[in-house]
């Protein structure tokens, strides 16, 4: 696809719908001084999530950088990603030094410190243990998480439980295997690239909920740039029907 006809295909979108063209022209002269769109993601720290996010030659790859480049690049939006420890991302976000992280989801967290687009995937929160129904082993039960890690407590229902933090899912499962923690929280595509090197046998795996994976723009980014969330859901659409590969 052309330059020119990306530039088309940006603003008649944005003239089609009235509140998109209320001062786009402005948003973007205002935004002139600092073009080049800067997300955060987590550092290599975290771990590879093939094949959704992973890095390779220290460069981040997979299926969201492929997604969020082909919605910018129909914007015609410069985009710079750089790599943190996930809770610095936050920290990064609130104070404005970053315009948007992922891959986030709505929790308390993330819907008081910016506005989500539309999702990218869907991914699932497991609960996986060696005890063969952690629900009802007796007493407090030691749960290890990644740190950021969302707990939604009604999820869990009467289990009790003392949580144990951990820096990355690598940390976690070695946790898990040599019980050092009762049950661990993990998202199921951590829980699958962790299966897939170690085929573990584990007596317990429940599913606690389905959710979606996207962009989390910030509140002090969006102030700027109001325009920029409606577009780019809608640059992101286009991606996700149209190979990334047809999107030049």
């Amino acid at each position: 696809m052309s330059a020119l006809i990306r530039y088309l295909l940006v603003y008649s979108l944005a003239w089609l719908t009235p509140t998109w063209a209320k001062d786009i022209s402005e948003d973007i002269q205002k935004h002139a001084i600092h073009p080049t769109i800067h997300l955060a993601t987590a550092n290599p720290e975290m771990g590879n999530f093939y094949p959704i996010l992973y890095f390779e030659n220290e460069q981040v790859k997979g299926q969201l950088i492929e997604r969020i480049s082909c919605a910018f690049k129909l914007m015609a939006f410069p985009v710079e990603i750089i790599t943190l420890p996930w809770a610095r991302t936050w920290t990064e976000l609130e104070q404005g030094r970053v315009d948007a992280i992922f891959p986030a989801t709505a929790t308390p967290q993330s819907l008081s410190v910016g506005q989500l687009s539309e999702s990218m995937l869907t991914e699932s929160l497991l609960l996986i243990s060696n005890k063969p129904n952690i629900f009802h082993y007796p007493g407090t039960v030691q749960l290890g998480m990644v740190r950021g890690t969302y707990v939604d407590k009604q999820l869990l229902g009467n289990l009790k439980f003392t949580e144990v933090k951990v820096n990355n899912y690598q940390q976690l499962f070695n946790m898990l295997s040599k019980d050092r923690v009762d049950a661990v929280l993990s998202y199921n595509i951590a829980y699958q690239e962790f299966n897939k090197q170690h085929q573990s046998t584990l007596l317990f795996k429940q599913t606690l909920t389905h959710f979606q994976i996207s962009v989390l723009f910030g509140n002090e980014f969006l102030a700027h740039m109001p325009q920029m969330l409606a577009l780019f859901n809608q640059s992101l659409r286009m991606c996700l029907t149209e190979p990334t590969d047809n999107i030049k």
